[in-house]
């Protein structure tokens, strides 16, 4: 008999769709503008260098 063993492929990351790329912020959390500013540093394009 033959065995034949193979490893599994490691799994591929999703891509991520569109509507997900910018960082929301419930209207709930009350942040002052220094900590939105923050948060939404992180949106991607939107990056500003400091």
């Amino acid at each position: 008999m033959m065995f034949i063993s193979s490893r599994p492929r490691p799994a591929q990351p999703k891509p991520q769709p569109e509507k997900q790329d910018k960082v929301k912020i419930p209207e709930s959390w009350e942040l002052t503008p220094e900590q939105r500013e923050f948060i939404e540093s992180f949106n991607p394009g939107e990056r500003k260098k400091k």
